[in-house]
């Protein structure tokens, strides 16, 4: 189905953010399937511009939004912010690309810490920069990527734990009571000492004949080892940190000043009255305020981009209404650039400059949002919109046909287009063969062999059977 394609995609000196071909996918367990949220997603914004990423729950709007700021790392693809691309960055460079661009989570409450004030929440972010300006010396940083690789092998020691640890045991007890019968025996008596002590314990024949020093060896290297490892953590790792660390102490009381200034500063920005709000902990706030919290945490950073994943889906209406105003403010008081997700349309267009419909993981339709709203293109498009309920019963209703059926499994999804197994239009053309987004009008794109802009493939075969 839809989403293949650039043909959408403006010229990269133009545009903010560049999303190009974009695909994250799960494993599922140890089956050897996997989950295709996202499949070949390109998206580009312009600086200022609000996109608009609708569709029904289980779309990958979501996933495309965090895939965006590396949460996860995609599976392929690139992400362009001001044409670097940050899919290969890590470290302190994918924490310095991050700090242009922010986050609102879905759920605004389990998305901040309960055991944190709101000051030191709404700072963290001011914080990891600030330690970020301090580069580690070259020990620093040879340790860090030592440590990562010491986890994985532990993780793998884990892993094999209780095959390798009655082993191990095993061994030492050998070489323990091997040991003690060869002190009280002769040499030719050794191995028979050694076999009839281990007899009385058990029956292990590979172990009485080896000799208790080769036995000893891994334990005497495994105990060097982890003294080498003290050793570099309790003496050299603190020696090589002595520089940072007193320059990280005397900065210190100069940044929490600029950080409390900072955080009141955002927090008054969003409505909240900084005296009161620093010091209380997330519980004690409505939703709409921990909403307003998590927007004043993702300002913090000055960023240049921020993605709005569903901010108002669990807000009652009049709650939402006074979010919606506070994001559109913000926008035009720091020139802020917006993806914003949602499933409800109607809220879509009221903030979006340009709409991206998204339908299994691909879009389907892209367009400016008068445009998509007022002539629909692609019929999903045209079913979503059919959805927004109309409270003046003077204003007919849309006439596109509801949706049916459920959501096809993102595990294997329909041949060709994968709205077919749903869509009212579809054709044998669509099981075969998978549409890509191509220009309908100047903006709008739509990926679908018979667009409702034409004429259905029945109505063209009728056409062409009364045709002389």
């Amino acid at each position: 189905m839809a989403g293949s394609g650039t043909a959408h995609l403006r010229r990269p000196d133009e545009v903010l953010l560049r999303v190009e071909n974009l695909v994250v996918e799960f494993p599922v367990g140890n089956t050897g399937l996997k989950v295709n949220a996202v499949s070949d997603v390109s998206l580009d914004l312009r600086p200022g511009e609000t996109l608009g990423l609708v569709g029904e729950s289980g779309c990958g709007k979501s996933t495309t939004g965090r895939a965006i700021m590396q949460l996860p790392k995609p599976t392929s693809g690139h992400v362009l912010l001001d044409g670097q691309d940050i899919t290969t960055a890590t470290g302190v460079d994918l924490r310095a690309a991050r700090s242009q661009m922010q986050m609102i989570f879905q759920d605004p409450i389990s998305s901040l810490n309960p055991r944190r004030r709101v000051a030191g929440i709404v700072a963290e972010p001011l914080t990891v920069r600030w330690l970020d300006s301090f580069p580690h010396s070259p020990v620093s940083r040879a340790w860090e990527a030592y440590t990562r690789r010491l986890v994985g092998w532990w993780y793998h020691l884990w892993r094999w734990g209780r095959l390798t640890l009655p082993l191990l045991i095993l061994a030492a007890l050998t070489w323990v009571v091997g040991t003690r019968a060869a002190e009280s025996a002769g040499p030719e008596e050794e191995l028979s000492g050694i076999a009839e002590a281990l007899s009385k314990l058990v029956d292990v024949t590979p172990f009485v004949a080896v000799p208790a020093a080769a036995l000893a060896a891994p334990f005497v290297a495994a105990f060097a080892a982890t003294a080498a490892v003290w050793l570099v953590l309790v003496v050299v790792m603190p020696i090589a940190a002595i520089p940072r660390t007193v320059k990280v102490r005397r900065d210190r009381p100069r940044f929490r000043r600029e950080a409390d200034a900072k955080v009141r500063e955002v927090l008054d920005t969003v409505g909240l009255d900084p005296d009161i709000a620093m010091p209380k902990r997330p519980h004690e706030f409505s939703g709409g305020q921990c909403q307003r919290i998590c927007i004043a945490r993702a300002l913090v950073l000055d960023p240049h981009l921020l993605i709005c994943d569903e901010p108002v889906s669990s807000l009652d209406v009049s709650v939402q209404a006074q979010v919606l105003n506070l994001l559109e403010d913000l926008k035009a008081r720091y020139g802020l650039t917006l993806i914003f997700i949602a499933h409800d349309l109607a809220v879509v267009k009221n903030v979006s400059d340009r709409v991206a419909v998204m339908y299994l993981g691909k879009v389907c339709e892209v367009a400016l949002s008068d445009e998509i709203y007022e002539r629909p293109a692609h019929p999903y498009s045209a079913a979503l919109l059919s959805s927004i309920p109309e409270p003046d019963p003077t204003i007919p209703q849309r006439g596109a046909p509801r949706l049916e059926g459920e959501l096809p499994s993102p595990i294997a999804p329909p041949s060709g287009c994968r709205f077919r197994t749903r869509c009212p239009r579809a054709a044998e053309r669509c099981a075969e063969e998978e549409p890509v987004l191509r220009a309908l009008a100047e903006g709008h794109f739509v990926a679908c062999h018979f667009p409702l802009t034409e004429p259905a493939a029945a109505e063209r075969e009728v056409a062409a059977a009364l045709a002389p």
